[in-house]
């Protein structure tokens, strides 16, 4: 999972598109020294969710996935830690989430429609 820095961080470029190190640095909401801005950079890098490209003698950094990318490698690393613990029972997992969040009644008329949808999906495409 990435911390919030991190994620600021990406939020940054997927806005920008490119920025150097100075530039991320200036746009985060806090200050934060260009040693520490750099290294976060650096390790986005390595998971491979940031690359780099050289212009003189800066990097200029872009997010190597997009905001959809990062949400399905999220979910799917939830997905894959919390599996054991509910043994593949899809609707017991779903249903703690639920019962332990603060779930709105906006939220949940959306998850209504979200249900129905994979309903008739499921129903259409022979799924079952």
């Amino acid at each position: 999972m990435l911390t919030e820095l991190q994620l600021e961080i990406l939020r940054i470029l997927w806005e920008r598109g490119e920025a150097t190190v100075p530039e991320v640095q200036r746009a985060l909401g806090e200050p934060r020294a260009h040693t520490t801005v750099a290294t976060l950079l650096s390790r986005l890098e390595e998971r491979g969710l940031v690359t780099h490209r050289a212009e003189r003698r800066q990097y200029l950094y872009r997010a190597a996935v997009t905001e959809h990318d990062l949400r399905e490698l999220a979910v799917n690393e939830f997905s894959e830690a919390a599996a054991p613990l509910y043994a593949g029972d899809m609707t017991a997992m779903v249903s703690h989430l639920l019962s332990v969040a603060q779930v709105g009644r906006e939220d949940l008329a959306r998850l209504r429609e979200l249900i129905r949808g994979l309903e008739e999906r499921s129903e259409g495409g022979g799924d079952e």
